[in-house]
């Protein structure tokens, strides 16, 4: 088979060009007797922007994964094969003024999450905020290796064993693959190999579970 990397989606004109190429370069092969060969040039984006260009064959991996970005991600409906990133609390503590930098007057509650840098996710701020019983809880300071620390204290109800979503849906809110990207600086493309990799796997629906999560 012949295949092409389309380097710039985004631009018309450009995916022009490259087809006359690749264009010329079947017809180059079956001029020295190769027939019914596979053409592929469809990525996950030109397979949205470009579909006569789907050939006999498609490479969409950015789109299995849902790691697709603006504009993009807007133009379809995404089912990605990352669905969520969820953990539970294991911990919650008042913490006084002056802990995690914090220098504001009254105690703030404070929760830990038994998952961390090591599993993908950045260790810096900013390191945006989870979900706890549908509210979002910001994250305190830098991640640990191994926890993460969550402001719970106008969760007031929040308590040790409940669900912190990290990327996924909890009741109405979402924490998106592109909200996440966007809040702590990291690609999308980056990200979430980082977290697929990395962190415990159920396999939702599959005969088989990988590892889980109590």
């Amino acid at each position: 088979g012949l295949y092409a990397h389309l380097a710039r989606p985004e631009e018309p004109d450009a995916v022009e060009r490259q087809m006359q190429t690749f264009t010329a370069a079947c017809a180059t092969a079956e001029g020295m007797g190769f027939t019914g060969f596979e053409r592929m040039v469809a990525s996950s984006r030109v397979l949205i922007g470009f579909p006569q260009w789907n050939l006999t064959a498609v490479n969409p991996g950015r789109f299995i994964l849902g790691m697709l970005d603006a504009p993009w991600a807007e133009r379809v409906a995404l089912r990605p094969a990352v669905r969520a990133v969820k953990t539970r609390i294991i911990q919650v503590k008042d913490q006084p003024p002056g802990t995690f930098n914090y220098t504001a007057e009254g105690v703030r509650r404070a929760a830990v999450l038994p998952i961390g840098f090591g599993e993908g996710f950045p260790h810096r701020p900013p390191c945006h905020h989870v979900l706890v019983r549908g509210r979002p809880a910001p994250v305190l300071a830098g991640r640990g290796i191994e926890h993460t620390v969550i402001d719970v204290t106008a969760i007031a109800d929040a308590a040790v064993g409940d669900e912190a979503v990290l990327l996924g849906r909890q009741g109405d809110a979402t924490i998106t693959a592109a909200a996440l990207s966007e809040a702590v600086n990291v690609p999308i493309l980056e990200l979430l190999p980082r977290l697929a990799r990395n962190a415990p796997q159920r396999y939702v629906g599959a005969i088989a579970q990988k590892s889980s999560l109590p």
